[in-house]
């Protein structure tokens, strides 16, 4: 034991142990806090440290820096016991098949305990708190000191976490460990589903949530300032689009407000001879295609202060319109106040086999009512679409057809528009799951 070696690998040994803990340790108490509650908990004890963490370091880097010192410290353990198990089988003092098995277990054993026992003893939130500041200079320090190799792996994670591979792996990550937390009833479904919608906004197309062009409440621009009254009172709407002689030239969009202050101006009046024009904003209209993605939507309808736009095709033509309610009905459904009437449902259950669906139902959501694969690739959006691909005309009522192990029978047809399907799962192919929910 006089050999100075030794002597340094049985010091080394326990204290490489202890950093490692300490490391494992630091990173889950830094885990804990969001980088504005770190600068809280620093502020007042390491008034220096909030001021890094806040213009240099970050969260993130911190969280970085301290996996660097698990590595090392795992390295450095797995270095110096196998060394000196080579070493002391070298000079014969333990045989070689016994020397490299107590070196393993003599690693394992450690690492085991600091990652998994040892950081979960004593990790109340107050106890966190105390020992995160006294640690704070320390884990400040290391930080700096990695930060050669700190700076650019940083970087590097970023612009991987960027690409398109690397946001959809962090994306299905997410999604995953919600499906498990929404399992155990950590969080509950609707929230559950809400942060789906928001992870998937950005895969939506306005022509998925659109107000159809058939469905677009909108007035001529020479229409009197009475009947645009009586369409604001009718429909409950609180902007209306005003074309000029057909829907496909917008001119504008009226408000109720615009309106209302007219009447109530006290200026002479003639509610007959004013038109819709008259009381049309200037610049009021944003047009966007139809294949623009909720997320753009949405920052664009912000920056323009906007709250509704026009959607139009590759040729100009108008095919509905979007509001800020139809993108947030995406994110946390359906939206009603007093003045909303009850809607009916997009599908009623008549038996165990048979469903009655809206045809304006999204196909992807009647594929998720019937555990169906109904296609969606041919340009259509709905069940009435995908009705109309396979009649290739318009059906009259009654008309059926047949998809794997669905019949699908037209139950209303109005003005050339499929209203209502009788969806039946055929008897002979028990392989469909579709039914009631219990």
């Amino acid at each position: 034991m006089d050999d100075p070696y030794s002597i340094w690998a049985l010091l080394g040994y326990p204290t490489i142990i202890v950093l490692g803990w300490f490391f494992v340790r630091a990173e889950r108490s830094v885990a804990m806090y969001t980088q504005a509650g770190l600068e809280r908990l620093l502020e007042q004890a390491r008034p220096w440290g909030a001021r890094f963490l806040q213009h240099t370091a970050g969260k993130r880097r911190i969280t970085l820096a301290l996996g660097i010192g698990q590595l090392v410290a795992r390295i450095a353990l797995i270095a110096l016991v196998f060394l000196e198990a080579y070493r002391w089988s070298s000079l014969g003092f333990v045989p070689y098949g016994l020397a490299y098995p107590v070196a393993g277990l003599l690693v394992l054993l450690p690492l085991v305990a600091v990652q998994f026992v040892l950081p979960g003893l004593g990790s109340g939130d107050e106890t966190s708190a105390a020992k995160l500041r006294v640690a704070a200079p320390v884990i400040l320090g290391w930080t700096v000191l990695c930060w050669p190799v700190l700076w650019p792996l940083d970087r590097l994670l970023i612009y991987l976490s960027l690409q398109p591979e690397g946001r959809e792996a962090r994306e299905e990550a997410l999604m995953a460990h919600l499906e498990t937390d929404s399992e155990d009833g950590i969080i509950e479904a609707d929230k559950r589903d809400m942060i789906s919608s928001i992870i998937n906004i950005d895969e939506i197309t306005v022509r998925e949530v659109m107000v159809p062009r058939v469905d677009v409440v909108a007035i001529e621009r020479t229409k009197s300032l009475n009947e645009l009254l009586k369409l604001f009172v009718e429909t409950q709407h609180s902007r209306i689009p005003v074309y000029d002689e057909r829907l496909d030239t917008i001119v504008g969009i009226v408000h109720a407000k615009d309106a209302l202050r007219a009447i109530v101006s006290g200026a002479p009046l003639d509610r007959e001879s004013t038109t819709a024009q008259a009381l049309v904003r200037e610049s009021s209209v944003l047009f966007v295609p139809v294949t623009k993605k909720l997320d753009d939507l949405l920052r664009e309808l912000r920056w323009e202060k906007r709250h509704m736009a026009i959607v139009v095709d590759e040729y100009g033509g108008t095919v509905g319109l979007v509001t800020m309610e139809d993108i947030l009905e995406e994110i946390v459904g359906e939206i009603q106040d007093e003045y909303d009437e009850e809607e009916e449902t997009l599908y009623r259950w008549v038996s165990e086999r048979q469903v009655e669906v809206d045809a304006g139902m999204n196909i992807a959501d009647v594929n998720e009512l019937l555990n169906s694969n109904l296609p969606d690739e041919n340009g259509y959006d709905t069940l009435g679409g995908f009705l109309y691909h396979r009649f290739s005309a318009i059906p009259e009522p009654g008309a059926q057809t047949e998809h794997g192990p669905f019949k699908f029978v037209v139950k209303g047809v109005d003005n050339q528009r499929i209203t209502k399907v009788l969806v039946e799962v055929k008897e002979e192919d028990g392989k469909a799951e579709a039914g009631p929910e219990q």
